[in-house]
């Protein structure tokens, strides 16, 4: 059978973060209103998965408060202010994040073992790709060029988290590998997938999760070149 194209699974993967169902199914998603980072389909799923939900959400949203530190010091990236570069990564996550949830999958190689979900997480290092003479984004597809990827690393979840200064960071995503494990022992769903974006010039760490609900390596194929995809596909703006 052969693998599912990169477009049809980044749609496949941006689920409904509480019923799971996805923008693949047809189903019109939205986003949380305060991290924009999480989707859902409904307010009910929206307000049934707050308390899994919460602390990332949180975490998020800190943000915004290096971003108004920095407003207020006149901080400059590019000829740009802090807030108007966070306002450009917020929505440049949200319209970037299929592309990078695909690649995600292939970044952690579930193919090798199942559980590295539990062991595992990508962290990607953004870099702006825009000064205050680039022109405003008029479609989708220059939202995702307004950042590149410098780096994609895997690392391993139990190294990590003590080196991480932020103690929000550090209990969120301890927080998401127990609910993963939990989500697989009962059946719910297969796990879920952690991934960082950090972004230098703003000092901002950003935490994605997505939900699989099922992983099937016959319908996904593992590409051994993520990260050149990764890149590459950022580059060019890609939207799936």
């Amino acid at each position: 059978m052969p693998s599912a194209p990169l477009g049809k699974r980044g749609a496949w993967l941006k689920q409904c973060m509480y019923c799971h169902i996805s923008e693949g199914d047809g189903q019109k998603l939205m986003s949380c209103a305060a991290c924009r980072v999480a989707h859902y389909c409904n307010r009910e799923c929206q307000k049934n998965d707050w308390k899994n939900h919460k602390a990332a959400c949180t975490l998020n949203q800190n943000g915004d408060r290096v971003v108004r530190k920095a407003t207020e010091e006149s901080v400059m990236v590019n000829g740009l202010t802090f807030k108007e570069v966070d306002h450009r990564f917020k929505k440049w996550q949200q319209v970037a994040q299929p592309v990078l949830s695909t690649l995600l999958l292939d970044a952690l190689d579930l193919h090798a073992d199942k559980d590295r979900c539990f062991t595992h997480m990508l962290w990607v290092t953004a870099v702006e790709n825009m000064s205050s003479k680039t022109p405003k984004a008029a479609t989708s597809s220059d939202i995702v060029k307004y950042f590149r990827v410098e780096d994609a690393e895997v690392k391993l979840i139990a190294a990590l988290v003590p080196t991480l200064t932020d103690a929000g960071m550090r209990s969120a995503i301890t927080s998401s590998v127990e609910q993963s494990r939990l989500m697989r022992r009962t059946g719910a769903v297969f796990g879920i997938l952690i991934m960082v974006v950090y972004l230098e010039s703003l000092n901002l760490q950003q935490l994605m999760t997505i939900t699989l609900d099922k992983f099937d390596p016959k319908l996904m194929e593992r590409r051994e070149n993520w990260k050149h995809l990764l890149k590459l596909l950022i580059d060019k703006g890609a939207v799936f």
